[in-house]
C-alpha cells in the first residue's frame, strides 16, 4: 500500500507524481473566488467586454443583485467554481486595464483642478488653455467660463461662525466647469502648467 506524503513521493529510484495537494487546489479555489469578487469592481461596461460563458456572466449580475453576505458569499464560491473553466486571464488583463485607468484619471484631477482655479482667477489662463487644448476655443466654453465667475461672486463667502461652509461657493457652472476642463484634458493629453 501507499502512502501519500507529498505530492512528489520516491519508490525505488522512481519519481511519481500524485497530483496537487489539497491546500494548494484550496488556495487556487480561494484565490478564484476573490477574482471574482474584484471583478464586482468593474463597471458593466467592463465586465461585458470579457470574453465569458453565460453561466459566469449570469452568476456575476446575480451576485451585483444580492445584498446578504450569506448569499454573496455563497454566490463568490460558485463565481469561483465557474471561473476554474474560464480563461482567468482575461479577468485578470480587464481588472488591470481597469485600474491603470483609474489610477490615470487620479493623476489627471489635480492638474484638472489646477487648470480650473487658474481659469477662475486669470483671463491670461484661457489662452494658456486654448493653446493647450483647442476643442476648448469656443463660445460655449467662454460662457460657461464667465457663468462660473458670476455664480462664485454671488454666492455667499465661507464664514464658520455664521454656518456657511467652504462648499457654499461650489454651484453647478463650477462642476459643469470641472466636467469640461477634465474632457479636455483627457482627450488632448498632458498638458502642464
Amino acid at each position: 500500500m501507499r502512502r501519500k506524503t507529498s505530492p512528489t513521493t520516491f519508490y525505488d529510484d522512481e519519481l511519481v507524481f500524485d497530483g496537487p495537494s489539497k491546500t494548494q487546489i484550496k488556495s487556487e479555489m480561494i484565490e478564484l473566488q476573490e477574482l471574482g469578487a474584484t471583478v464586482m469592481e468593474l463597471p458593466d461596461a467592463h465586465i461585458d467586454l470579457i470574453a465569458m460563458s453565460d453561466d459566469l456572466r449570469e452568476a456575476l449580475h446575480e451576485l451585483r443583485r444580492l445584498t446578504k453576505p450569506d448569499a454573496r458569499q455563497r454566490q463568490t464560491r460558485y463565481i469561483g467554481k465557474l471561473l476554474r473553466d474560464a480563461d482567468a486571464k482575461a479577468f485578470r488583463a480587464a481588472i488591470a486595464a481597469w485600474r491603470i485607468g483609474k489610477q490615470k484619471e487620479a493623476l489627471l484631477l489635480p492638474e484638472v483642478e489646477r487648470w480650473r482655479e487658474r481659469l477662475l482667477a486669470d483671463d491670461a489662463a484661457l489662452q494658456e488653455f486654448n493653446l493647450a487644448y483647442p476643442a476648448c476655443n469656443n463660445a460655449p466654453f467662454r460662457a460657461l467660463l464667465r457663468n462660473t465667475r458670476k455664480e462664485q461672486a454671488e454666492a455667499p463667502l465661507p464664514n464658520p461662525a455664521l454656518g456657511l461652509p467652504a462648499a457654499a461657493r461650489k454651484g453647478r457652472f463650477y462642476r459643469e466647469l470641472f466636467q469640461k476642463i477634465r474632457a479636455a484634458v483627457q482627450q488632448g493629453g498632458a498638458a502642464s502648467l
